[in-house]
């Protein structure tokens, strides 16, 4: 993981940190920062681009579904390390057992970012085509906008996505540091 290559931000009382997903290993996130679930409620809301359909294996071991999003049991440190997860993951973590209807999945929008794309204005060479890159501008904002007016409805204590980038949000600013130490 490339400690140097990351983005951090606040929303309101929300603090978040983005990886570029090349600089970024989800296995070693759950190895070494794993105990940041420890004791909350994960709703997967996407897996692998998609919901995820449970097994009777992870049915036994206390998952369920609802509305197409796989909640877990209060995790443990034995529930971690058998997490499973792929590229285009979106999770919300809770501090209880937690319901929502559903949840847009923002993993899917190739480049998913939180981060301001200004710039890209800015660096573009002249003979781009400024109309479209603000059309991009536009709309990545509004996809922004859209994204936390879901997250504040939703209230989950964590959010995290694993697709073109690694987003990592939470309530608790000690767990975002926690990502760079």
């Amino acid at each position: 993981m490339n400690k140097s290559n990351y983005i951090l931000g606040q929303y309101g009382n929300y603090y978040w940190i983005e990886f570029p997903v090349k600089a970024f290993n989800f296995s070693d996130f759950l190895k070494k920062q794993g105990k940041i679930l420890i004791g909350k409620y994960l709703a997967m809301v996407c897996f692998d681009g998609g919901p995820l359909r449970l097994t009777g294996e992870e049915k036994a071991n206390g998952w369920h579904e609802v509305n197409g999003i796989a909640y877990s049991p209060e995790l443990t440190q034995r529930h971690i390390s058998e997490l499973f997860y792929e590229r285009n993951d979106q999770w919300c973590l809770f501090t209880s057992p937690t319901g929502f209807p559903g949840m847009t999945y923002f993993v899917n929008y190739g480049g998913f970012s939180l981060a301001s794309k200004g710039q890209e204005l800015t660096n573009a060479d002249p003979i781009w085509d400024k109309v479209g890159i603000m059309k991009n501008i536009e709309f990545h904002e509004q996809l922004v906008t859209e994204f936390w007016e879901e997250i504040l409805s939703i209230d989950p204590f964590n959010f995290i996505a694993y697709g073109d980038n690694f987003i990592f949000i939470s309530k608790n600013k000690e767990e975002v540091a926690m990502l760079i130490k």
